[in-house]
């Protein structure tokens, strides 16, 4: 039972807008790359790396000409990347009056954030969404095709916080607009205080735990807890998980260095030591768990759920434990295009008791955005 830690939003009841509130008219807006192409200024890529090489892949079958590719100063030494030689902005600033920048990166630092709003106003800015997983890309008309599942989840929506985020969130991923994000952030605090409401008796899973920085997230909220399962399949991440919790002391917890999957078994991931590995056709052969198959019945309380746009899968290996205990569900909700929709409905086909959340924590792009899903007096 939530009782006395009943999440403060479901306390205070169902908001729902008024009618001056609606969702985009797909046909009136204009998609990141159509605006790229149709721009007269030069596109100068800010960034290197995987999403930068991403971006010029689509920017090369769309036939959009790229001018230039900068970097911060400090990570400017002389070289090149993918053609282009990197150069600093104050260079491209002395050759044209006038550009178009396009994000490449991910960005989370206050100070970076910071960079890239002060950027803006000085020139047209825009942060192309590349999925981290899955083909295609979010467009207007890729959103249209999923109008009535788009609208079933918003009205699904407990909270004007989360329709709003929900709205820009979809906005930013077809037009690249930083400041609809910049408009809805909130503190990851504000999930723990208001919505999660950890208690003593957690029974916690980390899926997707990285190298234990979420697991000292929630013992930074549930010092007191019942048992904690920790599950990485990267073998570098999963060594670096095992010295975090040696180092904090950590008791009462199960480190399970497998993949998250809808059954046991095996399944291709192709890891990366870092935040990119995933399962992927072409890797390397891994151990595979399901939430089912590693509980054996046993309850869980809560599961936060970031496996590299694995999400859905995972789901469906948890329909046992999320039908039975009802966890509260923290779900990354970024990595497939379609996953904004995609999460709330699995799980509301699994238990269709729970209700939902939406929160975006300061990130560019839209990663870092995570519904929470709880059953109201469990």
């Amino acid at each position: 039972m939530y009782g006395d830690t009943a999440p403060a939003a479901l306390l205070r009841g169902r908001c729902l807008f008024g009618g001056d509130k609606m969702l985009p008219n797909w046909k009136d807006v204009t998609g990141v790359w159509d605006r790229m192409k149709k721009t007269k200024k030069p596109i100068a890529l800010y960034g290197m790396g995987n999403g930068a090489q991403m971006i010029l892949d689509v920017c090369q079958q769309k036939q959009i000409p790229v001018a230039e590719i900068f970097a911060s100063d400090e990570f400017v030494r002389g070289h090149s990347f993918a053609g282009y030689k990197v150069k600093r902005l104050s260079e491209l600033e002395e050759i044209y009056d006038d550009l178009f920048i396009v994000v490449a990166f991910g960005v989370h630092h206050p100070q970076m954030l910071l960079r890239l709003q002060q950027l803006s106003q000085r020139y047209e800015v825009v942060a192309p969404d590349v999925p981290v997983a899955g083909e295609g890309l979010f467009t207007p008309e890729f959103a249209a095709a999923h109008e009535e599942e788009i609208q079933q989840v918003y009205e699904m929506l407990m909270d004007d916080q989360s329709k709003r985020v929900f709205e820009n969130v979809l906005r930013f991923k077809a037009t690249g607009d930083i400041q609809l994000l910049a408009e809805v952030e909130t503190p990851v605090e504000e999930i723990y205080q208001n919505l999660l409401c950890l208690g003593r008796d957690e029974i916690y899973l980390d899926l997707g735990a990285y190298d234990g920085d979420t697991l000292r997230e929630f013992l930074n909220w549930a010092p007191e807890y019942k048992k904690i399962y920790a599950v990485e399949p990267d073998e570098k991440n999963y060594r670096k998980l095992c010295k975090t919790i040696e180092s904090l002391g950590i008791d009462h917890i199960e480190a399970v260095h497998a993949g998250i999957w809808n059954q046991a078994g095996e399944i291709s991931f192709l890891g990366k030591a870092g935040r990119n590995s995933r399962v992927e056709q072409g890797g390397n052969k891994i151990s595979a768990i399901s939430v089912d198959s590693l509980l054996q019945g046993n309850p869980a309380t809560y599961i936060k759920l970031d496996v590299e746009g694995s999400e859905e899968k995972a789901l469906t290996g948890a329909q046992d434990t999320i039908r039975t205990y009802g966890p509260k569900l923290l779900l990354s909700a970024y990595h497939r295009n379609e996953d904004l929709w995609s999460l709330p409905l699995a799980v509301k086909r699994i238990n269709p008791n729970y209700v939902f959340y939406l929160r975006h924590q300061p990130y560019i792009p839209a990663w870092e955005t995570n519904y929470i899903g709880v059953v109201p007096n469990f």
